[in-house]
Order: C-alpha cells, then sequence, then structure tokens
C-alpha cells in the first residue's frame, strides 16, 4: 500500500467515524429517534406571575407520578382573601386556597405561599410529553420576549430529559401557537389532578 493509499484509507476511517459519531452524539434530532424522544421526558413543569404581580404559579410533572403546585399570593391588601385579586386571578390556586386555607403559609415578606402534592397517570404525562415533541420543543429559542413589556410577565416552561433540562420564556405568547399550545395543556393538566 502507498503513501497516497494509506492515507486515503485514514481519510475515510475518519470520515465514517465523524459519520457514527455525529449519529449517536446528535441522535435525538434524527427523526429515527424522534419517535422515542418523549420517553426520554422526566419532567415537564410551568411558571408564571399574573399581570400587575399578584400572583404566581409553578407546576411540576414528573415521569415517576409525582406532582407539585406551588400557588404564591403577592401584596396582599385588606380585602377578604378569598375574594382578593390575587386569589382570584389564578382559578387552580383559587380551588385550592377554597379547599384548604390553612395550607397556605404566611412568609416573612407578608405574602401568602402554599405547595401541593399530588399524583399524575402516566398516560397523562406520556400525552403531554408527545405533545412536547410533536410540537417542537426542542428546537425552540429559549426566549420570546419584548424588551419593554412590563405588563405581560413571561410564562416559564421547561422540560428534564436525557440530555439535560431545556427552559423556555414566553412573553404575550410570542413563541407562537405550538408552544401556547404547550403551555395551555400543561395547565389544563394541572386543572385535572387532585393536589393535598
Amino acid at each position: 500500500m502507498t503513501k497516497g493509499q494509506r492515507q486515503f484509507s485514514l481519510n475515510i476511517l475518519r470520515f465514517v467515524f465523524l459519520v457514527i459519531a455525529t449519529v449517536v452524539i446528535g441522535g435525538c434530532g434524527l427523526p429515527i429517534f424522534q419517535s422515542h424522544a418523549d420517553k426520554a421526558i422526566t419532567e415537564i413543569g410551568e411558571g408564571f406571575h399574573t399581570g400587575l404581580g399578584r400572583s404566581s404559579l409553578e407546576v411540576i410533572l414528573r415521569r415517576d407520578g409525582t406532582a407539585e403546585l406551588t400557588c404564591t399570593f403577592y401584596d396582599l391588601g385588606s380585602s377578604p382573601l378569598a375574594e382578593s385579586m390575587q386569589v382570584r386571578s389564578i382559578p387552580v390556586c383559587q380551588g385550592m386556597f377554597k379547599q384548604n386555607p390553612t395550607a397556605f403559609v404566611k412568609k416573612a415578606d407578608g405574602d401568602l405561599s402554599g405547595t401541593f402534592k399530588g399524583r399524575i397517570d402516566l398516560e397523562q404525562f406520556d400525552r403531554l410529553a408527545k405533545l412536547v415533541i410533536d410540537n417542537g420543543y426542542l428546537g425552540l429559542s429559549d426566549r420570546y420576549e419584548e424588551p419593554g413589556l412590563m405588563d405581560a410577565p413571561p410564562m416559564q416552561t421547561w422540560i428534564v430529559y436525557t440530555m439535560g433540562k431545556k427552559q423556555v420564556s414566553d412573553q404575550a405568547d410570542k413563541g407562537g401557537p405550538k408552544l401556547k399550545g404547550i403551555e395551555d395543556a400543561i395547565y389544563k393538566t394541572a386543572g385535572e389532578l387532585q393536589f393535598k
């Protein structure tokens, strides 16, 4: 074998190695791997503040069946809490407050916060994970925000999967209808669960 033939063979081997490495390392982006990408998701979450910062919600749903819901009410005034804008602004939190107001703890800054545990069926989680993949969540930008838009706090969504964590910030639905569909589905699923 001549020196030129050896060099050509080495170049072919390098090329084959690079192709294999690309498929193995970057495989999550190839269609053949997409069919099981939803099974790689172990956690789906969402958090948002209502306009004017009256209250916030954080939902965490996990493949292992556990779920958490945290509601926080800010800047509590003198009106009856159950009728306040803080409580009424997020229906899921309003329902939790009506069920169990003593579960909400007053923090040092005067805000009221409650964290509740629940269960999610694997079928529900898989349906949500499939929607996340089908709507192209992994290919979305990290931020869809408009500088200077103060009265529309961004919605934060995230997933934890085998490759790490992906988080997207979406202000005033700038992320488009597919991202909005994911956000709505997470909130809807949280509303269907029983939290205690």
